[in-house]
């Protein structure tokens, strides 16, 4: 047994074991670099004063508890242990510094919004455990002005890593740790804010509204629970992406503010495309959900590809003319074995070729034998069961090569001798019956039937209009 009660302290000059009670009356005990050891059966009765440096106690098996009556020259900041489930007996050290953690940077922990001290707890006697509650305790002074008692978390350093805790009772000077399962160096401080974690799910369909949820996290990978503030800017990889925050349904809103470190926010591309997704906020901290896949919808609507070009009367139309699935925003629809009808809309004449094709693996459908008899401006329409029509651009078919010559005023009776009037008229066309516009060309007119002789000017030369 042992009892201090001087208003100035102790100091040990050696390793001091009591296996009875230490009762803490008055003053504080020093040990330097040596230790305040408890025996297994010891105890501590505190009422002012605590041990400055190390505090030892060992322990025997079972589930126990013992609070370290540790602090600084000046505060009292013990922690407490609960729940101690030991399964090899051994013993504990306890000691507190009155410091920022010198590796707080890599915690987790806000440096300026944490506690200005730091605990540490080592096994030692070859003892062996399965878990504990700790309570750390601290002085208001230790606490940094901007900082939230509410918002603490207890983290965990081994030497090399920190580790995250589970968070148990917090009040404004004491902060509780749950389920621990090592023995290390520990720090209270509120989170800070050191990456986005962005996730939504993959493939969506263009046009549809899908979810993002964006969770803030520390450098250790866990939500930044406390936060309620911070306001996020949400955008795509390819220009395309668009956010609703408020949920109206009217998308361009794209910043939302954290709710419990975390939100969900309507996202929509209307292209079918892969996108990367990405929160930042104001302090440039960002992440990234990469590789989103939006695929197209179903298809509603037809649209020309290669449109048809202007050709001769008769010809095949070159190069093929294609025609493409659409969904509503105009993505291509890669569905193969649709029937799509070509008919000829606008102009005259006969469209020929294979007039019904069906569609590709990527919904495409080749017309590759279409031809139209007769000349002049066309329009050709695509059309398929449930969907929408294509019309064609115009274009023309032009007469082809003249081939053959036809009357176009035949002459009529006359008296012998006279001039045959209206005059005799005949035009070039092709072999469709297109009239050809070819100056120059000559024609001999004769009589082919009854007797007599034909005079006048034969031949003659067709003008512009080949006439």
């Amino acid at each position: 047994t042992l009892k201090i009660n001087n208003s100035n302290g102790v100091t040990l000059a050696d390793s001091t074991t009591v296996n009875g009670a230490l009762t803490l009356t008055s003053g504080n005990v020093t040990t330097v670099s040596f230790a305040m050891i408890i025996g297994s059966s010891g105890i501590v009765s505190h009422t002012n004063g605590h041990v400055v440096g190390n505090l030892r106690k060992e322990f025997a098996s079972g589930m126990q508890s013992f609070t370290f009556d540790v602090g600084d020259a000046t505060n009292y900041t013990p922690v407490a242990i609960a729940s101690f489930n030991v399964t090899t007996p051994g013993n504990v050290t306890a000691k507190t510094t009155s410091t920022e953690h010198p590796n707080v940077g890599t915690s987790g922990i806000n440096s300026a919004k944490s506690v200005n001290r730091f605990w540490t707890l080592t096994a030692g006697g070859g003892i062996a455990f399965t878990t504990y509650d700790a309570t750390f305790s601290f002085v208001s002074t230790d606490v940094d002005s901007s900082a939230t008692a509410a918002n603490f978390v207890v983290r965990r350093f081994d030497g090399a890593n920190w580790f995250a805790t589970t968070s148990g009772t917090k009040t404004a000077t004491s902060t509780q740790a749950t389920g621990i399962s090592s023995l290390s160096d520990f720090a209270i401080g509120e989170q800070i804010i050191d990456h986005y974690a962005v996730s939504a799910a993959s493939s969506q369909t263009a046009g549809i509204a899908f979810l993002t949820t964006v969770t803030a996290q520390d450098i250790l990978n866990e939500t930044v629970t406390s936060d309620n503030n911070t306001v996020v800017t949400m955008s795509g990889s390819t220009g395309n992406v668009q956010f609703d925050s408020n949920s109206d349904g009217t998308f361009g809103d794209n910043t939302k503010t954290l709710t419990a470190g975390t939100f969900t926010i309507s996202t929509k591309d209307n292209i079918a495309e892969t996108i990367n997704i990405t929160a930042t906020d104001g302090n440039s901290k960002t992440g990234t959900r990469t590789g989103v896949v939006i695929n197209p919808g179903t298809a509603t609507q037809l649209a020309f590809v290669q449109q048809p070009t202007d050709t001769v009367a008769g010809t095949v139309i070159s190069p093929s003319v294609t025609v493409q699935l659409k969904d509503t925003q105009g993505n291509n629809v890669p569905t193969s074995g649709v029937s799509i009808t070509m008919s000829l809309s606008s102009g005259t004449g006969i469209l020929s070729g294979t007039t019904l094709k069906t569609t590709n693996a990527s919904g495409l459908a080749t017309f590759n034998d279409l031809s139209i008899n007769l000349a002049g401006s066309k329009n050709l329409t695509a059309s398929s069961d449930g969907l929408t029509s294509a019309v064609s651009n115009s274009f023309t078919i032009s007469a082809g090569t003249a081939t053959k010559v036809v009357f176009v005023q035949q002459p009529s009776d006359t008296t012998a001798g006279a001039t045959i009037s209206p005059a005799v008229t005949v035009q070039l066309q092709d072999v469709s019956g297109n009239n050809v516009s070819t100056a120059g060309v000559s024609v001999a007119m004769s009589l082919s039937s009854g007797t007599g002789v034909l005079s006048g000017t034969t031949p003659k030369a067709t003008n512009a209009s080949g006439l």
